[in-house]
């Protein structure tokens, strides 16, 4: 019984304690919202506008070489990496076949030549008929045909390179059997390179159209080292008109002079990169993402301004023409300025705000 009592008497004063009839616990104030934003600092823009793109290297003359006649291959004076002279032979067929074609054709073209001189004379005479002249001028056109085709063949059988430079890879061993066309060689000059690389869809239609009326010349450089520090030249030769179906990109194709300094190799990988700020300088203007600005119904723009104690702040700005997805600012921004580019719609003039790492903006 007095265990029981003891219980009860303990369970009461649990009880009384959860029920606060104790002194009440302090109450904590609410923390002011502090919103993350994303953000830009005016006159930095233009450094978003220096991209950097892979790319692969390529020999500006390549060639993949292939015999236009089939046969057996007699030899293979080159091996892989070998540098060779112009019109240098890489490799040869078995030509006796050939020989004898070009024997055969020769003795039927001087029969022919003979049966036709003959005619000459005796269609003077008319012991000839015209019909029986033509045919044999017909057969002495067919027979130095079949001659220089003979004669042709035997020289496919010498596979000669086309122009100064290596064997980047060999298809064939000796004493195999090719076929007319198939590749048997990758011939390759590197005094001058090339390199592909792909650009966005909406990066090329803003080019296009800021370029269409003042072009605009948009510094090229090729790197090759991780850290960037020795950049190449390079001159852009060809740009791809349609689009890759399945990554909405286009292909650029750069040339350059082979580095004397860095042994590049087709195969090998790069880096492109390219200057677009010129195209912002020339206008003339401050460009910034179209979601920094908010108009009013009087259509009155205004940016919100990221003081010094993360605070935020309107400010009027006087805006011109919009380009993709960039709108073109007259005035009322300083040089310096932080302004508000992703969150604008859930501001208050006083919010404090804080900012989003730098890669977590990337565009």
């Amino acid at each position: 019984m007095k265990t029981h009592l003891r219980a009860m008497t303990l369970a009461t004063l649990i009880g009384v304690a959860l029920t606060g009839c104790g002194p009440e616990p302090e109450q904590k104030a609410e923390a002011p919202v502090v919103r993350p934003v994303k953000t830009m600092v005016i006159g930095l823009e233009n450094q978003s506008m220096v991209r950097e793109f892979p790319a692969r290297v390529l020999a500006s003359n390549r060639a993949e070489m292939a015999f236009r006649v089939a046969g057996k291959v007699n030899s293979i004076p080159v091996k892989e990496g070998d540098n060779v002279k112009k019109d240098s032979v890489l490799a040869t067929l078995d030509d006796t076949s050939f020989k004898l074609a070009v024997r055969d054709t020769q003795a039927t073209l001087q029969r022919t030549q003979a049966d036709f001189k003959r005619a000459q004379e005796l269609i003077k005479d008319n012991f000839i008929s015209k019909k029986d002249f033509e045919q044999l001028r017909a057969d002495l056109t067919r027979a130095k045909a079949a001659y220089d085709k003979a004669v042709t063949e035997l020289s496919y059988t010498k596979l000669l390179a086309p122009f100064d430079g290596f064997v980047a890879k060999r298809e064939i061993q000796n004493f195999e059997n090719v076929e007319a066309k198939q590749v048997v060689f990758t011939f390759q000059n590197l005094n001058t390179l090339e390199l592909k690389f792909n650009v966005p869809e909406k990066l090329v239609r803003q080019i296009r159209d800021e370029q269409s009326a003042d072009p605009v010349d948009i510094p090229v450089f090729a790197y090759f080292d991780a850290g960037r520090e020795k950049p190449y030249p390079v001159t852009v030769t060809e740009v791809s008109s349609k689009a890759d179906s399945d990554t909405q990109t286009f292909e650029v194709t750069v040339s350059m002079e082979a580095p004397s300094d860095q042994n590049i190799l087709p195969g090998m990988t790069g880096y492109v990169t390219a200057d677009f700020s010129k195209l912002q300088e020339t206008k003339g203007a401050i460009q910034v993402p179209a979601t920094a600005v908010v108009s009013d119904n009087a259509h009155n723009a205004t940016v919100w301004v990221v003081n010094e104690n993360n605070t935020v702040s309107p400010k009027s700005i006087e805006v011109s023409t919009m380009a993709g997805d960039r709108i073109t600012v007259l005035s009322g921004l300083d040089m310096g300025e932080r302004i508000v580019t992703v969150g604008v719609p859930f501001l208050i003039e006083g919010m404090e705000v804080s900012l989003m790492p730098e890669i977590d903006q990337a565009q």
